[in-house]
């Protein structure tokens, strides 16, 4: 880990990790897509509504694995000092608020036509708006401060709390009386012709997760050095 510490070896490294992810979400999404829009066929209980399938389980997922692993590099810029630990964690922060959004949206969407209404006491939903409140505010920290090495810093803490609630929203089809279906996207849960578009959707949303996050790292790595750059003509 350490070796990606220094910037310039950041820089030399990128596109060793990026493009394997670009090509990921680029091959994962474009089968998921096709399959999923154009060859399967609408579901009996939720109708052409099944096609959610291929875009709302996989939103939801990446939304709480963006914020764990935002609670992971946290912890590791606090306990190692890593020096890009932090820009790390923020940059992870863009793509797990758009695909938490997308999850609550498209959760809000299906859940309508299946009972009547939007159920908005339920425990899921709930939890799922806590947490997308959560990656605003983790914005908002970041940006509060004129050092961003501090927003970073609170921003950090923040994404170490709120990892409670990931947790929370992971176990709450067990534990809940809620109108969401049960917890799980194993082989027996997703079979048949949804298999294959399902999965493939999901390597993709893993693998725009990753480019996203790399390519806003690398943007918030070239802030840092023009700011660096911009204090030392101040001071000369």
């Amino acid at each position: 880990m350490y070796f990606l510490a220094n910037p310039k070896r950041f820089e030399r490294a990128f596109p060793y990790f990026f493009w394997p992810f670009a090509g990921l979400a680029l091959v994962g999404c474009g089968v998921g897509l096709v399959l999923g829009l154009g060859f399967t066929p609408p579901g009996v209980k939720h109708g052409e509504m099944v096609r959610m399938l291929y875009i709302h389980p996989q939103s939801a997922i990446l939304g709480l694995l963006c914020w764990a692993a935002m609670a992971g590099s946290a912890s590791l810029a606090f306990a190692l000092r890593h020096p890009l630990a932090d820009v790390a964690t923020q940059a992870i922060a863009l793509p797990g608020l758009l695909f938490t959004a997308i999850a609550l949206s498209t959760g809000i969407v299906w859940s309508y036509p299946g009972f009547g209404g939007v159920p908005w006491a339920d425990p899921m939903i709930i939890l799922v708006t806590i947490l997308l409140l959560l990656y605003g505010t983790y914005f908002a920290l970041v940006h509060a401060y004129a050092d961003p090495l501090v927003g970073r810093r609170m921003g950090g803490i923040l994404a170490m709390l709120g990892l409670g609630v990931v947790i929370l929203i992971h176990f709450t089809p067990d534990v809940f009386n809620t109108t969401h279906q049960d917890r799980g996207v194993g082989p027996r849960a997703i079979g048949g012709v949804l298999r294959v578009p399902f999965y493939s959707m999901m390597l993709g949303c893993l693998g725009l997760a990753g480019a996203l996050s790399l390519l806003r790292m690398r943007l918030l790595v070239e802030e840092m050095k023009l700011r660096s750059a911009f204090l030392r003509d101040q001071l000369a």
